[in-house]
């Protein structure tokens, strides 16, 4: 299982390269952000997309590259707006932890 301190942050990315069974590299899994100037807040990430490979889908990936987007976020001061459906539907009600840097107008709309 891939780990958090496994993701490299590529802006505007945070990539995670998966294993193949024998251990090689595989293909890349990713979290794709921009980022904007927020009127109050100072600066949001805004997570617009979430891509893992089909053959990788339901083992935990998409949750650890949120993880590592969010945690850089907190240690960043910046604002989480979750665009992509993923984010916002399942990995923030998932994850209290991290309600306090996630975008205001997100949260209300959940």
């Amino acid at each position: 299982m891939a780990e958090v301190s496994d993701v490299r942050h590529e802006s505007p990315k945070f990539v995670l390269t998966l294993s193949l069974e024998d251990g090689s590299e595989g293909p890349e899994a990713f979290v794709e952000y921009e980022m904007d100037s927020g009127e109050d807040s100072g600066s949001i990430m805004d997570i617009t997309h979430t891509f893992v490979p089909p053959e990788y889908r339901g083992k935990g990936v998409a949750g650890v590259l949120c993880q590592a987007a969010f945690e850089y976020c907190r240690e960043n001061s910046l604002t989480v707006r979750p665009s992509c459906s993923y984010v916002s539907s399942r990995f923030v009600p998932k994850h209290p932890e991290f309600a306090d840097i996630v975008e205001a107008a997100a949260t209300e709309a959940a």
